[in-house]
């Protein structure tokens, strides 16, 4: 999802496109990807750079913010989620200021119904808050009646609950009642293959497949950090590395 900032030239969207363009066995993809304009301006840029984009209307509350990022928070996102699904298409989600570098679905099990980044290893952390910027940008989720009651019932709190709305996937799909109604059928993406800036502990390069500049809080730095990332990539730079204090 982009809007205006994120959707022009050398943009944010220009460099993720880019991103599955060299990645490895990512390019086939693009064929299969809809960039979702969140205004006027994004989609006439998205038509020139892409040929699948799709103006999303919506009624935005105070509460919600203007910016794209931030994995499926807020109620919009969430909605367009579901109906896709309902529609019975399995949905790939990424955000735009995540680069490609390797094929993710290779690291998604498809017999469960969600596969999601949070950039951190929940297996020894169940129970540690995750935020937007501990995601890691990504996930994957299979149309059936599991997630699309998931996401219904999520729906239904937006009425009796409405301050859950800023929880990202990673938050949701951690909850007893979400967990229960998932039947653990959860994948959890390695943070050793779903890397992010700022993250502190080094990563193995040959097993790199997204990288999310989730803690560069503004577009300006992102777009900056992102370039030096792909282009050490575009020149097989053997000694490319994710920074990890950069943006803070």
């Amino acid at each position: 999802m982009v809007d205006r900032e994120w959707a022009k030239p050398d943009s944010i969207l220009d460099l993720f496109l880019e991103s599955v363009r060299i990645g490895e066995r990512t390019k086939h993809l693009l064929n299969h990807l809809i960039v979702v304009a969140l205004d006027d301006q994004a989609l006439r840029y998205c038509l020139r750079a892409h040929p699948h984009c799709y103006l999303h209307r919506y009624s935005r509350k105070k509460s919600e913010s203007l910016k794209p990022d931030g994995l499926v928070t807020g109620w919009n996102k969430k909605s367009l989620v579901k109906e896709i699904l309902e529609l019975g298409y399995h949905i790939m989600f990424t955000e735009a200021d995540v680069m490609w570098l390797r094929n993710p679905l290779m690291h998604c099990n498809p017999q469960n119904a969600i596969s999601v980044a949070c950039g951190n290893s929940l297996i020894d952390h169940q129970h540690d808050h995750l935020t937007t910027e501990n995601t890691g940008g990504f996930f994957y989720a299979k149309s059936n009646d599991i997630t699309i009651d998931m996401f219904n019932i999520l729906n239904v709190e937006r009425v009796l609950y409405p301050a859950t709305g800023n929880q990202s996937l990673c938050d949701i799909v951690k909850r007893e009642d979400v967990i229960k109604a998932l039947d653990k059928k959860v994948t959890f993406l390695d943070d050793a293959n779903f890397g992010k800036f700022c993250q502190p502990n080094p990563q193995d390069q040959s097993k790199i497949t997204t990288v999310h500049a989730s803690c560069c809080h503004d577009t300006k730095s992102k777009v900056r950090y992102l370039k030096l990332l792909l282009q050490d990539r575009k020149n097989m730079n053997p000694q490319w590395i994710i920074p990890s204090q950069l943006c803070r």
